[in-house]
């Protein structure tokens, strides 16, 4: 929605933002990758110390609103669950995350749209399950 532009310029702006929100923080992240507005990040230094890093990102002007999920076991990010390979404790794994709300349905064989596009389906299904997995 919006211009075409608008989701570039609030990629740089983010960008801009979250290099001088770091530079500032005396406690960083140990991992930080963000794609559009995800976040992925590994925060080695205690839960109360993460908060205070969180309450600093969203007291900065102009305001911009983050909201965590913490969890030490797994986290959903995108279309992927990351979890903690039980038998390698600094191991992590990967599989595909649905949300809850996901009704798993596709393209009913008998619509009118052209035969190629069920191939696409398929294979473009498996195709990211592979690189998910």
């Amino acid at each position: 929605m919006g211009r075409d532009w608008a989701p570039h310029y609030a990629d740089i702006y983010m960008a801009k933002s979250e290099k001088e929100a770091l530079y500032k923080t005396a406690l960083k992240p140990h991992t930080y990758y963000r794609y559009l507005d995800d976040i992925f990040m590994v925060w080695p230094h205690g839960e109360k110390a993460f908060y205070g890093f969180l309450d600093s990102l969203n007291n900065r002007e102009p305001p911009t609103r983050f909201k965590a999920t913490l969890n030490k076991q797994k986290i959903d990010l995108l279309d992927t669950t990351i979890y903690k390979d039980p038998e390698n404790e600094n191991g992590l794994l990967t599989t595909v995350f649905f949300k809850p709300t996901d009704t798993h349905q596709l393209l009913h064989k008998d619509t009118f749209h052209p035969k190629h596009t069920f191939q696409g389906i398929l294979k473009s299904q498996i195709s990211g399950l592979f690189k998910i997995c």
